[in-house]
Formats: C-alpha cells, structure tokens, sequence
C-alpha cells in the first residue's frame, strides 16, 4: 500500500509540473513533423514506381490528404467566424456568392447544408438562387454575379471549362473531349489557354464595401447625438475660447452649448451631457472623436451607467462627424467671427445664442428638404409646405403689405444665455417650438451686421 500511494503521489507530482506540460508540446510537435516527413516519403517512393497503378494510388492518397487538412483548416476558421454575431459579419461581394452557388450546385448539397458550411441562413442561399435564376431585368444591383461578367456564349464556355477544372474532370483532352460529346467542339489547345488564365479579380468597389465598418443611421430624434469641440480665438489672437455643442442627428438641432475659457475635462462633458438628456432625452447612441474629455474615464463611466453605446469618428479623416463640422462653419459665417472676434465669454455666448436660435428656428436645411431642424425634432409642419403664390399686381392696384412685416402683439420676452451655456426656459428658448418672434428678430439683426460689413 505504501509503494502504491508513494507512486501516485510521484504521478500527481509529475502532472502538476507545468514544465513538463511545455515539454510534452514540444513532444508533440515534433511527432507531427516527423509524421509529415514519413508520409512525403513513402507517397514520394510510390510515385517514383514505373507501375501506372501505384502512381495513381500516390495522387489519390494525395489528394485524400490535402481535402482532410483543407477540411481541418475550413473548420477552424468557421470557429472563430462563429464568434461574431450575424448582423456585425462582412457581407459576401456578389461574386462570392455566385462561387458558393458553384460548389453547392457540383458538390449537390442542400440548402441546410449550404448554410451550415458558409455561415448564412438557408433563407439566404434560396435567395440568391431566386436571384440567379430569374429572367426579370431590374435597376437594382445584383445579389449573384460572376467575375469576369457572362455577357456572350463565349464567357459560359470559359466559366464552364474552369469549373470541369475545379470538379477533376481531367487535364485538356479529357475536358476538350467531355465538351464535345456534350455537342461543343473545343480544341484542347482553347481549353489550355483558358485554364492558363489569370483568376480574375473581384470588384475592388464590393470588396471596399465589406470591409467598411457599417455606418449609423439616425431614424428617429433622440438617437444618435453628436458632441464636438472648436476652437474660437479671441481678440488679436491673445486667447481662445473652447465650446462644445451636442447635435442631434436626425433633426440636426442643437441642443446644448457650452463655452469654456480652458481645456474642458471629462466631467465638463458629462455635467453638458446630463443637461441635454434632461431636457431631449435619452440617445441610443453617441458619436465622438477621440479627444481626452471623450476617452476619459469619467466619461466612458457615465455612458455604461446610462446605457448609451459610444462610437468613434474615423482617426485621420474629414468628414466622421460632418454635421458638427458643417455646423461650425455655418456658425462662424453667420456670426463674422474671423471678422469681429469676441472680446469677452459673454460676448461670444449672447452670439452663439443668436445664431443657433437662427439655426434652428428660421434657416432651412437642404437634408430636411427645406425644413427647420425644430421642425423635425418637435414634429411640427414645415411652413414651407403650406406658402402660397404672391398676387399677382393688376393696373390700377396700389402696393400690398409686404409679407415680410408682421407687427408683435405680444409683449417682448428677454432671453440670455446662462453661464453653463444651456438656453434660458423662456418663450424663446429652442425647446419651444411655437417661439418665432423672437428668432425673427435675430435674422433681422444677422443682416443688419452683413450690410454693414458690405458696406464699409
């Protein structure tokens, strides 16, 4: 008994050293190297026999062992292609799928099957069948396409010659003979000079396709914000100020501002962050550029906490979060900052509230199709939609009232800006939607301020 017990302990002992464990993979690799060399060998010896049965024996055994290691090396790649969800994998580029149509048409598979092996559902595969076998010209760009594309007779010769090639069916003679007992005469010569080819390659137009990251796309308000920060220099140059703005998406309306004279921080952000989502809501999403306040972890925090998914703009690239961009610069012209700089913060907050309430409420947006940013975001009738035609002048009529005077019956309503930036809770402020008095008064003073310009 005590021999016994000493052995297991000496066999525990030995498992538990992890040191052996390296040595026995090192143990193992090895085997499979000396495993590969003795099969090279042996189908090497086979195939230097004169006996015309043992070569074939030799290409056989061959070819039996690149399909396992190929079947091998299929399934470790489909396991980790397992490992992305379905709707965050790449799609496949319209020849791809005319390849997959290949195999599953010469190999006879099934739908299921199809499936299983590409990743896709078989709705998918039935699809794409629907779509190759249909005659019905459509605008609409294709789901199947061969590369190089089959426009002539001549192109399902060649697409047909490459498959033979792919399903074994022999060297040149052997497809060139097949061919024409099928009713096509083609020399071997021909069959040669289209298997010598180059493969064609895919579109570089879908393979830029799949390998781009999906874009967001804003359906409704409140569900994608952006958040950016500019830079405004002060007078002469001697200091800088630093705003940030939160821009929803969809209706690409403002919806908080805030001007700094520093570098904000991450909890700067956050506490502009939480005042927009106390008055607008909550976003689904939020797009960034990868700034210190935004990659803060205060920050970072804060979405997990509320639940929001943060997404980056492209490192590098003009044009990540454009709409803030655009914005910027619709700002900076309308208000002539390069021209008369701000003095002061309050200054440039009393501007900046004059000119988002102008971008807001009165200017029309070219990708709302002529409505106001308030108009989308509070879900009310652009005016446009409702202008009529001016009257016509007959001979003898006097002028009209112009109808761009509107006397304000109404007592008039101060608004500021705060020192957080957010806009004051007054009849004019850009969460209420029936405010236009007040915006009219600003357009009016923008164009006082260019006439002026124009004319010194």
């Amino acid at each position: 008994m005590g021999a016994a017990h000493f052995a297991d302990r000496v066999i525990l002992k030995i498992v538990k050293n992890r040191r052996l464990e390296r040595l026995a993979l090192k143990a193992l690799i090895r085997a499979n190297e000396l495993l590969g060399l003795a099969i090279g060998v042996r189908l090497a010896s086979i195939r230097d026999s004169s006996e015309p049965l043992q070569k074939a024996c030799a290409e056989a055994e061959t070819s039996l062992l690149l399909a396992c290691m190929l079947r091998e090396a299929c399934d470790i790649l489909a396991s980790r292609w397992d490992k992305i969800p379905d709707k965050h994998r790449p799609q496949y580029t319209p020849e791809q799928r005319y390849r997959i149509l290949r195999l599953k048409s010469v190999l006879a598979l099934g739908k299921d099957e199809s499936a299983r092996r590409f990743r896709v559902s078989p709705e998918t595969i039935a699809r794409w069948e629907r779509e190759a076998r249909t005659t019905e010209t459509d605008t609409s760009p294709a789901l199947v396409r061969p590369h190089p594309p089959v426009r002539r007779f001549a192109d399902v010769v060649r697409q047909l010659v490459h498959t033979m090639r792919l399903a074994g069916f022999g060297g040149y003679e052997k497809i060139a003979q097949t061919l024409a007992r099928a009713g096509w005469k083609v020399s071997k010569t021909t069959v040669g000079r289209i298997l010598r080819e180059k493969p064609p390659l895919g579109n570089p137009a879908d393979a830029r396709g799949c390998s781009k990251e999906r874009a967001l796309r804003a359906d409704f308000p409140n569900h994608i914000f952006l958040v950016d920060l500019t830079n405004i220099s002060g007078l002469f140059g001697l200091f800088s100020f630093k705003v940030v703005l939160i821009l929803d998406v969809f209706s690409r309306l403002p919806l908080a501002v805030r001007v700094f004279s520093k570098e904000p921080t991450g909890c700067d952000v956050v506490e502009l962050l939480r005042s927009a989502i106390g008055r607008f809501g909550l976003p689904h999403h939020l797009v960034s550029d990868q700034g210190s306040q935004f990659t803060s972890a205060v920050f970072r925090d804060t979405l997990n906490e509320l639940g929001i998914r943060h997404r980056f703009g492209a490192i590098g690239k003009v044009g990540s979060i454009a709409l803030l961009e655009r914005l910027w610069r619709t700002l900076k012209e309308a208000l002539v900052i390069k021209v008369f700089p701000p003095l002061i913060q309050s200054e440039l907050e009393l501007r900046l509230e004059l000119g988002l309430r102008y971008y807001a409420f009165l200017r029309p947006h070219q990708g709302l199709g002529g409505a106001t940013p308030a108009e989308i975001h509070f879900g009310l009738e652009p005016r446009h939609t409702s202008a009529v035609p001016p009257p016509r002048g007959r001979p003898g009529e006097g002028a009209g009232d112009s109808p761009l005077y509107h006397r304000v019956s109404r007592p008039r309503t101060e608004t500021s800006l705060s020192r957080e930036g957010r806009l004051t809770n007054s009849p004019h402020s850009v969460s209420s939607p029936n405010a236009l008095s007040s915006p009219r008064l600003v357009c009016w003073k923008i164009l006082f301020v260019r006439l002026a310009i124009w004319t010194v």
